[in-house]
């Protein structure tokens, strides 16, 4: 998966509190275990990552998600990958209308890892299109060692449906997915832990890296957009 350089400073700015220096590591390290595993439960006995100690870094690991996205080609291709999988963090939920009972959630990944212009499967192969994506709840939130979907979409071109509501993936780069990030976005009965935003009048002097943004969630798709910008 790509790695990208994002805005260091100080958090009496306003944006998106992606991850603590602390957080950037696990998550390194998250990135080598197999594709079943999840994060450490909170009472973890292998000397793993323990809960209760910093809010912010409970708030930030919990909102971690792993991503299993389904690619596939009419006909089949042979000796194709038929799913990848990779991790992505909640950055926002909120009501899809005041006092909804729906809740619209936000995930940023890799554009690599979830593309919807389709992943080759090598030379003088035709591309695989993306047709699925699995999200998976973090064990750490759900207390629980065995997976937890928290949505299955299916996926058309550039859009995905849970069967009720069809979102776009909005790219970073349009014309070229694959080479910056992509905001999946998926909804839920019940709001979803994410990784929020730092208010205007905090006076935390310690560093983190950051998204720059607005003070408040976009609503729209349109509005989610400008969120992978990193300046």
């Amino acid at each position: 998966m790509s790695t990208y350089r994002l805005k260091f400073m100080s958090r009496r700015g306003s944006g998106f509190f992606v991850l603590s220096l602390v957080v950037g590591v696990l998550v390194a390290q998250w990135l080598m275990w197999p594709a079943v595993a999840f994060a450490a439960t909170a009472n973890s006995s292998d000397g793993g990552y323990q809960f209760g100690k910093a809010q912010a870094l409970d708030r930030a690991g919990v909102s971690v998600v792993r991503l299993v996205a389904g690619y596939s080609s009419v006909p089949a291709i042979a000796g194709c990958a038929q799913s990848v999988t990779g991790l992505g963090v909640l950055v926002g939920s909120w009501a899809t209308t005041p006092a909804s009972k729906d809740f619209t959630n936000w995930v940023l990944t890799d554009g690599s890892l979830v593309d919807p212009g389709g992943i080759s499967c090598g030379v003088r192969r035709p591309m695989e299109q993306l047709s699925s994506i699995q999200i998976y709840a973090n064990n750490a939130y759900t207390s629980s060692a065995n997976g937890l979907v928290l949505k299955f979409l299916q996926c058309h071109g550039t859009s995905c449906s849970d069967g009720v509501t069809t979102e776009a993936l909005p790219c970073q780069n349009a014309n070229s997915c694959d080479t910056g990030v992509v905001l999946v976005p998926f909804h839920t009965p019940a709001p979803q832990p994410f990784i929020d935003l730092a208010q205007t009048d905090q006076a935390i002097t310690e560093q983190g890296v950051e998204l720059t943004g607005p003070a408040s969630p976009p609503i729209r798709v349109d509005q989610a957009a400008h969120a992978l910008m990193p300046t």
